[in-house]
Order: C-alpha cells, then structure tokens, then sequence
C-alpha cells in the first residue's frame, strides 16, 4: 500500500479529499510541516507527499527535490496561469494540483503520481481460489463471478487488503460514505450480513466481529 503524507496548513480542508484516498487504497497520515515531513520520508515512513505551496517552508521540499530526492511530491496552489508554473519553478516541480479540486481529481492525480514512480498498486486480489479485480470492480471464487455490490465489493476489498487489521464500522462509513450522509454506522451491520452470506462457502478466510470495536478479516491460506 502506497503512503502518502499530507503537510497542509488546514488539514479540514484536505480531509474529504483525502478519505476518498483512502478509499482507493493509499495510506494518509499527517506532518505538522515540511522538515517533519522529510524526517518522515527519510526514515521511510511515507512514500509520497502532499503539500500545501504556501507553507513558509515548503521551499524546503523544492530544494531537496532539486538535490535529487525523488519521492513523488504533489504541490497544492491557490494560484494559476502565469503564477502556477511560477509555483512550479520556485519548488522545483512540475506536480501541482490547483484549490479547489475534487477528490476525484485528487485520487487521479495521485495515482498517476504513484504509476510514474513505478509504485505498485493494488489491482488484483488472490486468496487461494478467491480473486478481487480492481480495475473489473468484480470478485471470482473457483472461477465464478460472485454477486457483490460496488460497495460491499469495496468493503471486502478493503478489509481482505488488510488482513488482521480491525476497522471500526465509523472507519468504514468514512472511507465509503459522505461526510454527509444520514446514514448510521449500524449500515455496515447490513452489509457484513450480505457480504457473509455471498461468501460462506469460501474456505480462505472469514470476516470477524471484533464485539465492541468492528470487523476484520482473517485469511487462512496464502495469498
């Protein structure tokens, strides 16, 4: 799973945006600013960064990225036209992603980040007999297709991607509902039934309640 960390002077307003990132299967965490944020990437704790322009010392990026360093560094601007390559050439960088933006736009630019650096992404899922194709958004198992939804296909995804990792039903509402939504947590009680039920013949792994706290997934073979 690719990591991605976000030095931003507002994080409240990257946050929507960044859930949907996390919903794609990128890992967000947080820096207070850029010495901390290469601190981080140095000692390989991050893989990416995302960066607000203005930070008084974003420039700090820009040199290291001109000394060399060439983790995938994505510039957030207010500004464009003329100022944006301006932007660009004072950081050293031709990445620069404009405010507003979508979180879609986000999430594509991102990725497009991660393929150029040759980051592997999560496409394909293979447990045993069990498959999750990414890019199809289907599932297979002994070589049929298996009736899932888009989201309980994403929530599967999710928690099969994480093996052991318990997720709490307000982590899984954040990734895969709007912030928005009226929606309760208990939705993702609805879902499980489902999600369990299409795969109770499935002897690779299981999803568990963890009474309390959320779900997780336990593999039984080798993936």
């Amino acid at each position: 799973m690719v990591r991605i960390l976000v030095v931003v002077k507002d994080r409240d307003t990257v946050k929507r945006a960044c859930k949907h990132l996390e919903a794609n299967y990128f890992d967000v965490s947080y820096a207070d600013n850029a010495q901390e944020a290469l601190e981080l990437v140095a000692s390989g704790k991050a893989d990416m960064l995302l960066c607000d322009a203005d930070l008084p010392d974003a420039e700090i990026l820009g040199r290291n990225r001109l000394g060399g360093i060439t983790f995938p560094i994505l510039f957030i601007t207010d500004e464009s036209g003329k100022a944006l390559s301006e932007v660009g050439f004072r950081l050293g960088t031709d990445d620069l992603i404009v405010n507003p933006f979508t979180p879609d736009e986000l999430v594509h630019r991102v990725t497009a980040d991660a393929i150029r650096a040759k980051f592997t992404l999560p496409d394909t899922l293979v447990i045993g007999n069990f498959t999750m194709n990414l890019d199809e958004h289907a599932a297979y198992y002994n070589g049929e297709q298996m009736p899932f939804s888009v989201r309980e296909f994403d929530i599967l995804y999710k928690l099969l991607s994480n093996p052991k990792k318990t997720f709490t039903r307000s982590q899984l509402m954040a990734s895969f509902w709007s912030s928005e939504t009226t929606t309760g947590a208990r939705t993702i009680d609805v879902y499980m039934a489902k999600i369990r039920e299409k795969i109770a013949n499935c002897e690779e792994f299981e999803i568990v309640t963890m009474h309390g706290l959320g779900y997780k997934a336990i593999v039984h073979v080798l993936q």
